[in-house]
This record gives C-alpha cells, structure tokens and sequence, in this order.
C-alpha cells in the first residue's frame, strides 16, 4: 500500500519545470523548500542562494512563473488525508504556489545583511534588476496571499530604486490583504530613503483601512523625518 502511494504521489509531483540548475548538487527549488520552514537548514539554504546568485536568480524568476497545476494540488490534499505513519515514510508534496512563494521569498531575502553576512545590505546589478523587478511586479498579481505579501516585501529588500518599483508598491497598496499592504508600505519606506517620489504614496497609506497598515506608514514617515502633519494623520489610529 506504501508503495503505491508513493509511486502515485512522486507521478503527480515530480515536476521538471522546477528543476532547474544545480546548487551543491541540488536543485533550485530544494533550496526554497526549506525556506517554507524556519528551522535549519533554513540559514544554509539562504546563504547558499545568496553565494551563486548567478545562478539561482534566473532559476528562482522562472520557478516564481510557473502556474498551477490541480494534479499537485490534489496531491497535497491527498497526502494530509495519509495516516501518520504514512506521512512520515512519503515525503510531503509541495505545490506550484509553494514553490512560487519559496523563490520570491529567496528574492526578498537574497540582498539582507543577515543572509550574506555583513552590516550593510547589498545592491543587485543592473542586469539582475532588469531579471528580478518585472517578475516581481506580475508576482504582486499572484491568486495566492503568501506570494503577493513576499513580493511587496521584497521590493523593499532588493532597494533598487526605479519609478517601476516605487509604481509596483504602490498599486500594491491597493490589495485586498492587509499583509500585502503593509509590506508595501514598508517597501516604500526604504526606497523613500533615495527617492522622495515614494513619500506621496506613503501619506496616501495613513487613510488606510487597516489600523497597522496606517501605524506602518506613519513610522516610515517618521522615520523619513517627514512627521506627519495633524490632518494627514488623523485616522492614523495607534495600534498597541
């Protein structure tokens, strides 16, 4: 019985649109996988992306496009349905959209001083900017939450400045997931440090529906030295 379910299981998932190249050995898409679980090897798996972006870039904007597939979905619903003991001999699946949320994650993460081990966060070249942003932009527009609230985080992270950033943040701000909005906000924040074309969209975030995504944007724009005058933000409600 084991075996059949295996087998049934590594035909619906075993997927060679996410392969991609190697790392150590591994493919992309193992790395990103353990980005889902904050638990070693988690800082293994960032530090080892972040070391051979070269490679891992082109690799996580293709895994970040791929679409879904109802075969996998059904898959993971049918694993969850498996007895324990069964759980813990069949590796559990993972989908499209898990894969999409791992690589624009890895995306957020790639540049952060914790991840490359240093005191000040580094920059994307041009050419990987020209790779990253637009994948990042169509991300925003993903059905699933998770995505779309990594990749308006991650427009911060990578701090590259472009009218095509500050614009992707800012129809972000217009999402139905308060997540998504906050990380928007907070992306405009740091590409408000370069760029005072950010700051506009920022106040336009303290009349935000959602009390965080209100107390977000004012602490941007405080930290920006730009406080907030008294009728901006008046329905930015404190949040304890």
């Amino acid at each position: 019985m084991l075996a059949v379910v295996g087998a049934v299981l590594w035909f619906l998932l075993d997927d060679p649109a996410a392969r991609g190249p190697l790392i150590k050995g591994k493919p992309v898409a193992y790395w990103t996988r353990q980005l889902l679980h904050p638990v070693p090897p988690y800082p293994d798996a960032m530090s080892t992306l972040a070391n051979e972006k070269s490679v891992a870039i082109p690799a996580l904007v293709h895994q970040l496009s791929l679409p879904d597939v109802a075969a996998k979905d059904f898959a993971k619903k049918l694993w969850l349905w498996l007895p324990g003991p069964l759980q813990a001999r069949v590796p559990a699946p993972i989908t499209r959209a898990e894969l999409r949320a791992g690589a624009v994650l890895a995306l957020a993460m790639i540049y952060e001083p914790l991840t490359i081990h240093t005191h000040a966060p580094s920059r994307p070249s041009l050419s990987e900017a020209q790779i990253m942003l637009p994948a990042l932009t169509k991300a925003l527009q993903d059905r699933e939450a998770v995505v779309r609230i990594f990749a308006a985080g991650a427009l911060g992270s990578l701090a590259v400045i472009s009218t095509q950033a500050i614009d992707s943040c800012d129809a972000a701000l217009k999402d139905p997931n308060w997540n998504v909005r906050a990380n928007a906000v907070s992306s405009l924040g740091r590409l408000a440090l370069t760029d005072e074309q950010a700051i506009p969209r920022l106040k336009s975030a303290l009349s935000d529906s959602d009390a965080q995504v209100r107390k977000t944007a004012t602490d941007a724009l405080k930290g920006l030295g730009k406080v907030p005058q008294q009728k901006d933000a008046s329905s930015a409600t404190e949040v304890k």
